[in-house]
């Protein structure tokens, strides 16, 4: 346990052992994986800059499909106001460029300077995270677990470290929303919010229940949800003529997702169709707006867990790809440090979800992931495999075709086991739920056990890349 004398804290060496294995697995899969999408990103990151300093943004589409930059597609899948978050960070970036003349991407540099700032944007994540945990505990040792869970968090790190997306920053953005919601801090609350639906509009869904839980008036309501999406609709009328962007958008579309996940949950009665998602939503809304906003503790613990419930369902229904697992990590850590429940209990399912749900997707889902494809061409990694002559990643061998096939009743009994242990971490952690039963095994090894799993996987891939 964490031992407080007077005002100071000690923290414990596991701890302190686990931050820095976090830290040090983060860096080691940014420098290790380029992975194709990250590539397209710095790209296009950089593209931005190019025509605006030329007056040429009106051009976007046009200019990526010439790909000066070598990215990885052909060109940007959707809206580009979700890339401006990267493209400020990358303005060092492109100055070095200009300054050296190189046009390339595909090069360590490039990709290792945009994935340090995926690794922020995580790190930010976690902090805030811990922040509003410590708030709503004061206790300071659940919060350096909730940043622990985070730092290591496979799902996180297959988003973030291996395939460099973009998802951690409008998860980022809401969190850090949501301490300004808890803070009384309702306007940086609205313009991160906004930040976060402009990234990713799929972020409308949970912004919706913040909305609802602090405004009561219909029409001030309808006004403030939509005012979050004046920048998407303002870009689509600035694109409208854009043949390129119009046909590009529909790889990524918002609308299709939201449909996709919508009838990933449709039961049939008879003639009619009902979406169990769709379904959950609207109640989760009608509570919210029903829920009277307070100031005390217990109210922010009820806001907590209804976003628990609401990424949830986004993340389990939607169509995902193997980098959106994570979207409910953030929300659930936080629900299981605030629970007043056995944190014992609350480590061991959630080790069961977050792990049966990585490993079931990667290896039923994505087999093609930890793949020596994705290996970062003239980097440290492919020096060191050269230098022990070693041509694994030349010849493009996945981590997982080193284990047995699993059957399909194995896939189904992993994704049961996940799908009902997220189901009791939200029936036990219910606000007002008592429950008294206690595992014999002690935290810190459950967290531990949690922790180093993702690192173990990292330790496996290396040997098999330099066997």
């Amino acid at each position: 346990m964490v031992k407080i004398n007077g005002g100071g804290v000690k923290p414990h060496r596991l701890y302190i052992f686990l931050i820095c294995v976090g830290v040090l697995t983060d860096l080691l899969m940014a420098a290790t994986f380029c992975y194709a999408d990250i590539n397209s990103l710095t790209a296009w990151s950089l593209n931005f800059w190019d025509l605006l300093f030329k007056g040429r943004l009106d051009e976007f589409y046009q200019y990526a499909a010439l790909n000066v930059r070598c990215s990885a597609h052909a060109n940007c899948a959707g809206n580009y106001l979700w890339l401006l978050p990267l493209c400020i960070w990358n303005f060092p970036l492109w100055v070095v460029h200009c300054l050296t003349g190189i046009l390339s991407v595909q090069n360590f540099f490039s990709i290792l300077w945009s994935k340090i700032f995926l690794m922020v944007m995580q790190y930010i994540t976690a902090y805030f995270s811990a922040k509003i945990c410590y708030m709503l505990t004061r206790d300071k040792e659940r919060a350096v677990c909730a940043v622990i869970l985070m730092l290591l968090s496979p799902e996180i790190l297959m988003s973030t470290g291996y395939a460099g997306q973009d998802e951690i920053v409008y998860i980022c953005f809401f969190i850090l929303a949501l301490y300004c919601y808890f803070m009384g801090y309702w306007k940086r609350c609205y313009l991160l919010m906004l930040c976060s639906v402009t990234c990713c509009p799929i972020m409308l869904i949970p912004v919706l229940v913040l909305l609802f839980l602090k405004e009561k008036n219909l029409y001030k309501l309808a006004l403030e949800g939509i005012l979050l999406v004046i920048p998407l609709v303002l870009f689509e009328i600035l694109y409208r003529n854009d043949g390129i962007y119009q046909v590009v958008k529909e790889d990524n579309g918002f609308a299709g997702i939201i449909e996709s996940m919508l009838l990933t949950s449709k039961v049939t009665f008879g003639s009619n169709t009902v979406s169990l998602g769709g379904m959950l939503l609207c109640v989760i809304y009608f509570i919210c707006y029903m829920i009277k906003q307070e100031e005390n503790d217990e109210y922010k613990k009820k806001v907590i867990y209804l976003l628990a419930i609401v990424f949830g369902a986004v993340s389990f229904l939607m169509s995902n790809r193997f980098y959106r697992l994570f979207l409910y990590v953030p929300f659930l850590v936080m629900l299981i440090m605030i629970s007043a429940q056995d944190l014992r209990m609350n480590l061991l399912l959630f080790t069961v979800v977050t792990y049966g749900r990585t490993y079931y997707s990667l290896r039923a889902e994505y087999p093609q992931n930890m793949n020596t494809l994705y290996v970062m061409k003239n980097s440290w990694i492919t020096k060191l495999c050269n230098l022990v002559g070693s041509d694994t990643y030349e010849d493009h061998i996945c981590l997982w075709t080193r284990f047995h096939d699993m059957s399909t009743v194995y896939h189904m009994v992993i994704a049961t086991c996940v799908f009902a242990a997220m189901l009791l971490l939200l029936i036990i952690n219910y606000p007002k739920y008592k429950y008294n039963h206690e595992i014999a095994i002690p935290s810190k090894l459950i967290l531990a056990v949690c922790a180093m799993c993702m690192p173990i996987v990292l330790a496996a891939f290396y040997i098999l890349l330099l066997s």
